[in-house]
């Protein structure tokens, strides 16, 4: 099957046409929706057995614990990676990974994770919280906080006491990432937040400018995700949506990472404008040429990435 056999957007870089047709021939993301969730896990997991398959990140420890959510005793999944040639002092990003809060695991983002722990030469965690439709919000931001508040009372021995902590995340993870910024704000050092989803209410230009298949997240599939993550009823719960915050003062300093050809960029410029109009220090930066997705697909998506990942080290050399 051929390219012109998809509507593209011809602002596409041709890394990008060619995962985005590699990526419809498998499913059309107005698909998504009409397919049993777990179904749709058990496909994503088998192509993600086949890249990991394939990766090799000698460079790194991985330390691998079990973390209680002290509310219910759930035992949450922490990856730790440790560079050999780890810094000094190293700073510990904890991670959240995307996937519309419903996909995605510490596998589907292991790549991302570990590439990131590489290049910065600092420890990065990687947090496995529960999914929904199953686990309805508030559960998820349970596990993802006791997985913070785990980090922080122990850093002196994953890291060192002087290790300077920040939560990351991107898609969904960065939509906990930034309610965790919040919450853990007088802890933390900084956030780095990826193509983040931070309002579930507002319907942007960029919703129908992003609409088409071709971009890989369209608003019927984000109304699906937003649907999986909570009832309609409870879409304009205070905490869900830190762009309408009230208290802005305080936060640590943001690195903001969005793609140029996504529904949810307008997202990220609204959340810069808002951290910057409360005096948070902020960088915004644009992946041009590419779509949302791109941060864990950087196997495929090589110079998106790699764009992102040496932001990210260049954000982390100046904390």
């Amino acid at each position: 099957m051929q390219q012109n056999e998809f509507e593209l957007d011809e602002q596409m870089a041709q890394e990008t046409k060619d995962f985005v047709v590699s990526s419809l021939k498998i499913i059309r993301p107005s698909q998504v929706p009409n397919i049993d969730v777990n179904l749709s896990r058990k496909a994503r997991a088998a192509n993600t057995a086949k890249v990991l398959s394939k990766l090799n990140f000698e460079n790194l420890v991985k330390l691998e614990v079990l973390v209680k959510n002290s509310a219910d005793g759930h035992e949450i999944p922490v990856s730790i990676f440790t560079p050999k040639d780890c810094v000094a002092d190293a700073p510990i990003t904890v991670f959240y990974h995307g996937g519309g809060w419903t996909f995605g695991s510490r596998d589907s983002h292991y790549h991302a994770v570990a590439s990131c722990a590489t290049l910065t030469k600092t420890i990065w965690a990687s947090v496995e919280y529960r999914l929904a439709p199953e686990n309805k919000f508030l559960v998820q931001i349970g596990d993802c906080e006791n997985a913070l508040r785990w980090i922080l009372d122990n850093k002196a021995s994953i890291g060192s006491q002087n290790s300077k902590v920040g939560v990351s995340g991107d898609s969904a993870g960065g939509h906990y990432a930034a309610i965790l910024a919040h919450q853990f704000k007088k802890e933390l050092d900084y956030q780095i937040l990826v193509y983040p989803c931070v309002d579930l209410i507002t319907v942007y230009d960029s919703y129908a400018k992003y609409s088409k298949d071709c971009y890989l997240i369209n608003p019927v599939l984000i109304n699906f995700f937003i649907n999986n993550l909570m009832d309609e009823k409870d879409v304009g719960m205070p905490r869900a949506s830190p762009l309408f915050y009230q208290d802005f003062e305080d936060l640590p300093k943001c690195l903001i990472i969005c793609a140029e050809l996504d529904p949810l960029v307008d997202q990220s410029v609204a959340y810069e404008k808002k951290l910057r109009q409360n005096k948070v220090e902020c960088v915004l930066y644009q992946v041009n040429g590419t779509v949302h997705g791109f941060f864990h697909n950087g196997v495929f998506l090589p110079h998106a990435f790699g764009q992102a990942v040496r932001q990210i080290a260049d954000f982390i050399e100046k904390l």
